[in-house]
């Protein structure tokens, strides 16, 4: 620690020492999340969900796959929607990138996925679409399922992808690689 920030510090004031410190070491870049509170959530849910419960898994779906037996589930979680070249009737989008706060869930059926509960991602087990998904972990915090588009709709193209932040990323991944999910991504 420099001195010049070490001289604004009183040695009573522990609580704003740490904040100093953490605001110091931020700007510089020489400290990240997990080093500076170990054992701390490093995924936190959006603040949508933690306020007005958006990004929750529906109520009405709840008791579904609930009876299908839940393999992972997490809600809450930040995530983007990205969509690569796609193009469709009276669609065009290059690169076309939004966030969302959503809810992941793979069950011993279906693999379900909502953005701000509305479905987002519902394909059965057991279909032949689920070989063409990949299932890719980016960070151990950051799991990507991704598609190409002409897969559910013919007269698309394109790749879409669904990137979520969970601690569950490695979960989720074993779990989709399970049901028949590749690995990596489609292109």
């Amino acid at each position: 620690m420099n001195a010049d920030l070490r001289s604004k510090i009183r040695p009573t004031s522990v609580g704003r020492y740490v904040w100093m410190f953490a605001c110091a070491a931020r700007t510089r870049g020489e400290m990240r999340t997990k080093d500076r509170w170990p054992g701390r959530n490093l995924v936190k849910k959006t603040l949508t969900y933690r306020w007005f419960r958006l990004g929750a898994i529906p109520k009405a779906v709840r008791p579904v796959i609930e009876s299908e037996g839940i393999v992972v589930a997490d809600e809450g979680m930040p995530g983007w929607f990205i969509a690569r070249k796609v193009k469709g009737p009276r669609r065009r989008f290059w690169h076309r990138r939004a966030g969302f706060s959503g809810s992941l869930v793979v069950t011993s059926k279906r693999i379900l996925g909502f953005a701000y509960a509305k479905p987002q991602i519902n394909v059965a087990v057991n279909d032949p679409k689920t070989a063409g998904m990949f299932a890719q972990v980016h960070e151990p915090d950051s799991l990507s399922l991704s598609f190409e588009s002409s897969l559910f709709n013919d007269q698309w193209s394109g790749v879409i992808e669904f990137r979520f932040r969970t601690e569950k990323a490695r979960q989720f991944h074993e779990a989709l690689m399970a049901v028949g999910v590749q690995p990596g991504s489609p292109r």
